[in-house]
């Protein structure tokens, strides 16, 4: 649906500092949802918030495809169609990711991890290239159409989650209900602890970087080039999300056998960085679509999404089996909410600087920048501690190390 809605709002406009504010509004609302809301999905029941979310999602994809099929550019409902589909991601994402927990056992969490990482990237590996052939050979609008479609099967298909394992109050603390229970919770909790803040710092470079990339540098770039063959960005991201299904499939479970989660996590971060970097220098002799040279540009991607499914995977295992249950949904929205702050300026930043500098240039900058953000996170110390710690002294350890994180007392439990 963003993909297909992406390739329209270009086509209409032809101006990309538009196409960065659309871009720049579905991730602030996804952003700020994740920061205010996070901790709703630690007092509700996660499958109900959950249908909710894709409810609107679907209500707004609706009416993006009728305003679309129409012909009618709606500056405003378009702006507020976006806003609402980044709110209910934001809000819907940590919590397909935390009700892990109380959907499978504690021995398997690791392997529950990797499977929802494999799954969601087979989605991701299919959903690029499926849309560009629409696109292709239907029309944007007809893409739209079918991504509606799919939002709305996914709406029918939550309600059959049957959580049986409702552990909202099972753990010590989460009587935290209703009137304890702040907004600002999961920021706070965040903030003091040590090792969720070095992985912020590494992952907002790394978000920045790879959003700008993926929403903005190559759509602009591909339809600038390119306007008749949408297939070829699709492909890219294809490529990309191939990559991220090989690290969670299996280079990310033996590299972590044979280097330990430490190593493997930072060897992801340098496959990240040099991955762009070389696909950047590689963008300008594109324009002629040379086969080698584009081969060459796809490996690149491949090597980038490598690289981010494992350091996503080794990442969220640390949160995950770290956190005290009750606390697992608001931890895991802010540190998404942090690491992601800037992202939305990021992007309209980018569309400013595009009137000044070509694109090309923009992309070896943000190449440079992870490749240095990689070396930098290596010789962080908090971060390697912890994920060098065998399973067995992981689970829970930060409500041992940090116990007055995560206090609460009688007065509040009696509430």
């Amino acid at each position: 649906m963003q993909f297909a809605l992406a390739w329209w709002v270009l086509a209409i406009t032809n101006d990309p500092k538009v196409f960065s504010i659309f871009v720049a509004v579905a991730l602030g609302a996804d952003i700020l949802a994740r920061g205010g809301l996070g901790w709703m999905g630690d007092i509700y029941r996660k499958e109900i918030l959950i249908g909710i979310c894709y409810f609107i999602s679907f209500l707004a994809s609706f009416i993006i495809l009728i305003i679309s099929s129409i012909g009618n550019y709606v500056f405003v409902l378009l702006f507020l169609c976006q806003a609402l589909i980044g709110f209910s991601v934001g809000l819907r994402e940590p919590i397909q990711s935390s009700i892990i927990v109380a959907l499978v056992d504690k021995n398997r969490l690791a392997e529950a991890i990797r499977w929802r990482a494999i799954i969601l990237t087979s989605v991701g590996l299919i959903s690029p290239l499926f849309a560009t052939l629409l696109i292709s050979y239907i029309n944007s609008i007809g893409a739209m159409c079918v991504g509606t479609l799919i939002t709305l099967m996914s709406l029918l298909l939550i309600v059959t989650i049957k959580n049986k394992k409702d552990n909202r109050r099972e753990a010590k603390g989460v009587y935290k209900f209703y009137v304890n229970v702040k907004w600002y919770d999961g920021v706070r909790i965040v903030l003091r602890l040590p090792p969720e803040i070095s992985m912020i710092k590494i992952m907002f470079a790394v978000n920045l970087g790879l959003f700008s990339i993926f929403s903005f540098i190559l759509p602009v770039y591909f339809q600038k080039n390119f306007p008749q063959s949408p297939w070829i960005l699709g492909l890219v991201e294809g490529v990309f999300a191939m990559g991220v299904f090989l690290g969670a499939a299996t280079i990310n479970e033996k590299l972590t056998l044979l280097l330990g989660r430490a190593n493997a996590t930072f060897v992801g971060l340098v496959l990240i960085g040099g991955g762009v970097l070389f696909s950047a220098l590689l963008s300008l002799y594109l324009i002629e679509l040379l086969y080698w040279y584009f081969t060459l540009f796809c490996l690149g991607f491949l090597f980038v999404g490598i690289g981010i499914s494992i350091i996503t995977i080794n990442t969220n295992f640390l949160r995950t089996v770290s956190t005290p249950k009750n606390y697992l949904n608001r931890v895991n929205s802010a540190a998404l909410f942090c690491s992601g702050l800037f992202a939305p300026i990021g992007v309209i930043f980018l569309g400013w600087a595009l009137m000044f500098f070509d694109i090309f240039l923009i992309f070896i900058c943000i190449g440079v920048v992870m490749l240095v953000t990689s070396i930098l996170a290596y010789n962080n110390s908090v971060v390697r501690d912890f994920l060098s710690l065998p399973d067995a002294e992981i689970y829970d350890v930060y409500s041992i190390r940090y116990s007055d994180v995560f206090i609460v007392s009688d007065d509040e439990l009696d509430k």
